[in-house]
């Protein structure tokens, strides 16, 4: 298999608000469409800094890694379907979609602290 580069594009994220944030991923990941999402203009909102997107679980049988699923109507999301090749030791490996995943959060403001 071919060396996945290391390329970043502008890429939409769907919060599970609907807001469609601007982000960067990477072109080899995306472009499998595996994640979903789709390319966003340059006038989209920022992500902010304190949302953690929603991720899927990938393993080769051997090793376990963590995917950002860019739309929940993604099959990976959906369906805990798919196959996404990803750098293992400098080797382009396969990864299946488990069903396991972690959900979207956002991190509470450091400046909202609460007084007595």
């Amino acid at each position: 298999m071919a060396v996945l580069t290391p390329n970043k594009v502008r890429w939409g994220y769907v919060a599970d608000d609907g807001v469609t944030y601007r982000v960067s991923a990477e072109k080899d990941i995306v472009d499998q469409g595996v994640s979903g999402g789709a390319t966003v203009a340059l006038s989209a909102p920022k992500k902010p800094k304190g949302l953690h997107p929603r991720r899927v679980y990938v393993t080769n049988g051997t090793v376990t890694r963590s995917i950002i699923i860019y739309d929940t109507t993604a099959a990976a999301w959906a369906d805990h379907t798919g196959t996404v090749n990803l750098m293992l030791n400098s080797v382009s490996t396969a990864f299946t979609v488990t069903a396991d995943r972690l959900p979207e959060r956002l991190d509470r403001s450091p400046g909202a602290k609460q007084t007595t």
